[in-house]
């Protein structure tokens, strides 16, 4: 048997040894997964080298495009949802959220402010995100806007920003300019909450169909374009002026 690819079984097998295991996981087909593979490895040492950082965003809107037509992704934002899969997150980080005014760089759907909106008390809700679609919702005190995630203003400031798994699609050339986006957009005081995933134990993306024992001896080829450590993270956040920082436990 040949595939859409030209791979023969037992040639994808030697290529993606991890592939069958990463397609039941994850529900996706095989197919799917290495179109998806191919297409983020050619992206991912196009962006690292592009020395542009407009040319860089039309990389990243071109690859993102792309792969979500493949995932069949839908960014509709469910007001009426009753449940999220944010919602045990909103419940851990309730210390850090409750009575305040949260920025959401990268939200997606909007999953995570929809579960504080329904689950905390809060302030102003505003997420962020490069596909989220402009939408309002003052009874909620919740809005979602369509804008870049790396350079960025909100007018007022917040209490607190989160990014969830979005650090590590930002290139390392616009590490700098995206914690100063957030420096700026919190009142003193603020705090961030950065979740992404740890490269030593990774790859956490779609290189998982290589290698997907977590072990950190593949890196990453796919659209995580900057898995990081936490000494890593922490040392960027220092340099842009954060302080007081501490793990979630």
């Amino acid at each position: 048997r040949h595939y859409a690819n030209g791979l023969d079984a037992a040639a994808r097998r030697r290529r993606y040894p991890s592939l069958a295991r990463f397609s039941r996981d994850i529900g996706l087909s095989e197919e799917t997964l290495i179109a998806s593979f191919e297409l983020e490895d050619r992206f991912h040492d196009l962006v690292l080298a592009e020395p542009c950082m407009d040319k860089r965003r039309q990389l990243n809107d071109e690859v993102y495009t792309k792969t979500f037509e493949l995932y069949g992704s839908v960014f509709d934002i469910d007001l009426e949802t009753t449940s999220s899969p944010k919602d045990q997150l909103v419940a851990l980080l309730r210390p850090e959220l409750e009575g305040r005014s949260i920025l959401d760089i990268g939200c997606g759907t909007g999953d995570f402010l929809l579960s504080c909106a329904r689950t905390i008390d809060h302030g102003r809700l505003l997420g962020l995100d490069v596909f989220a679609k402009n939408l309002d919702v003052p009874a909620r005190q919740l809005q979602f806007r369509r804008g870049d995630i790396v350079r960025f203003t909100t007018g007022d400031p917040f209490d607190v920003a989160v990014t969830d798994n979005v650090y590590e699609h930002i290139a390392p050339a616009d590490i700098a300019d995206h914690l100063a986006s957030i420096h700026r957009a919190l009142k003193p005081g603020g705090t961030v909450v950065i979740l992404t995933p740890h490269r030593a134990f990774g790859p956490w993306d779609v290189t998982r169909i290589v290698d997907n024992s977590y072990s950190g001896w593949v890196p990453a080829r796919g659209t995580h374009i900057n898995e990081s450590t936490y000494r890593d993270v922490a040392g960027q956040l220092r340099s842009s002026g954060f302080g007081d920082l501490r793990s979630i436990h």
